[in-house]
């Protein structure tokens, strides 16, 4: 970290590396808890221009049933290029992101809320804890945070419930 307190830019490529990772991680292990077939995982920037691009090339050929994005930048990219490319979501295209981006109500995005504030206030209690104790262990820190599910337009479903052959979901991840 410099000086002021900044992290430096590597070690905030470090966490959204990390985030997207874990993002990654519980999208597969669910599937498979759940006996879905993930599809393809691509990668893609956070960003609504990494999301149009990644969902360009996936959607000009098997068109899945789902998408599951990285978060909802990537989400409203999708949603850009299933658009121009005439599928209609959600009749059949279904589309969720991560994070109810302050525009994801403007597109309709079906999202998964989650609490920044309620986090940072977490994190900052947990240091503190962390700080006081003799030896403090990740099991003792560990905090559970409820997220929700906002259900917008981007989604329906009747794209979840017909028995798929092919991949059912796709997860585009930063």
């Amino acid at each position: 970290a410099d000086p002021q307190g900044a992290a430096d830019p590597a070690s905030q490529l470090q966490e959204v590396v990390v985030s997207a990772q874990r993002r990654k991680n519980a999208f597969v292990s669910t599937s498979a808890r759940l006996s879905l077939a993930a599809g393809p995982i691509l990668d893609s920037d956070f960003s609504v221009k990494g999301g149009y691009f990644a969902c360009s090339k996936l959607l000009g050929g098997d068109t899945p049933t789902a998408i599951v994005a990285g978060c909802d930048e990537i989400a409203i990219g999708a949603i850009t290029a299933a658009r121009q490319l005439g599928i209609v979501v959600p009749n059949e295209l279904s589309i969720v992101g991560i994070d109810d981006h302050p525009y994801s109500a403007m597109f309709g995005l079906t999202t998964v809320r989650q609490r920044p504030g309620e986090q940072g206030e977490q994190a900052v209690d947990l240091i503190v804890r962390a700080m006081g104790a003799s030896e403090p262990s990740l099991e003792s820190l560990a905090i559970a945070i409820p997220i929700g599910l906002e259900v917008r337009s981007s989604t329906t479903a009747t794209a979840i419930l017909y028995p798929v052959s092919q991949p059912h979901g796709t997860m585009v991840s930063p």
